[in-house]
């Protein structure tokens, strides 16, 4: 059979498009901060030191618990700027929490011992002393949050810069980026901007935390608005693909890989519309797995016409 001869040019495009396209098909994740995290707990970690120093005032010997979180509240600090974010997690549940933990089980039980036993004067001070150290904390953690959110509102953004420099660059070899550029503007409008609306107007930390569980570009958010923009974004980027491979191949030899390709392409565009925008575990992998297939076809195409003729030609 006579196989097509592409010209140089076409060709030349089409790897620099696979470029751009490859190390870049992932799933979707939850974007963390673990700086800002790292605040939130030295607000948790402050309060249970200065009330353990408050008790101490009437009596309390608690001083080891307060120098093991002191101890944790510097590693936490360094886990944050190293900005390992598996690391800093693993040591909060294996460590932070635990401290935490032995650190109010021994509180209590000097409460439970040693209360009874306090002045009329001395419980009266302990309460207002508790009711500052509450408040101080409270104002820690609404601050924190904030932060948090400002934060989070300025990484949406940065990465939403990130995927238009690549749309950029894709128009610039001839694909055409509409869709791309759609995929953008309701990332902007559907999470970003009612994030940073949202977060203006809440006023505690509570409707803070409720704001920032609800919105988020990937898949974060457990029963929040998930916008999985890096699915959503693959398969517009690799449909667009095809339809420039199409154009410019012109090659019906090749169409049935292409359709299997778009086929693929189309079922997982169905299955995140069918999850509407919440978080569903199976559709996500059925979602990857499909974008997955199709970038590889793609590079079987660019990597050797003539063995996808084959293939065909065995069937």
């Amino acid at each position: 059979m006579k196989i097509k001869k592409y010209s140089i040019m076409t060709l030349c495009v089409f790897v620099s498009i696979l470029v751009i396209l490859n190390g870049v098909i992932a799933q979707d994740d939850s974007v963390s901060l673990p700086g800002k995290a790292a605040d939130s707990f030295k607000c948790k970690i402050d309060f249970t030191i200065a009330n353990i120093n408050s008790l101490s005032l009437v009596g309390a010997n608690l001083s080891s618990f307060s120098t093991a979180l002191e101890a944790d509240n510097i590693q936490l600090e360094t886990l944050a700027a190293s900005g390992n974010i598996s690391a800093f997690r693993e040591f909060v549940k294996n460590t932070l929490e635990p401290n935490f933990k032995k650190t109010r089980e021994a509180v209590n039980q000097w409460r439970k011992d040693n209360y009874k036993n306090l002045t009329k004067e001395q419980k009266a001070n302990l309460k207002l002393s508790y009711q500052d150290i509450k408040n101080t904390f409270n104002d820690c953690h609404k601050k924190g949050l904030q932060d948090h959110g400002i934060q989070r509102v300025e990484l949406f953004n940065k990465i939403l810069e990130q995927y238009k420099e690549r749309t950029d660059k894709l128009a610039a070899k001839g694909i055409d980026a509409t869709a791309l550029n759609k995929v953008l503007e309701d990332a902007k409008t559907q999470i970003v901007e009612p994030l940073q609306n949202r977060l203006a107007d809440a006023n505690d930390s509570q409707a803070i935390k409720n704001v920032l569980r609800k919105y988020c570009l990937f898949n974060g958010c457990k029963n929040g608005i998930n916008f999985h923009l890096a699915s959503k974004y693959e398969i517009e980027r690799l449909k667009a693909t095809l339809t420039y491979i199409k154009t410019k191949l012109n090659d019906t030899e090749l169409a049935s890989k292409i359709t299997e390709a778009e086929t693929n392409l189309n079922s997982a565009k169905g299955l995140l519309n069918e999850g509407g925008l919440a978080n569903n575990n199976d559709n996500g992998r059925q979602v990857f797995n499909k974008i997955r297939t199709s970038f590889e076809t793609l590079k079987k195409i660019n990597k050797n016409p003539r063995e996808v003729k084959k293939e065909k030609d065995n069937k």
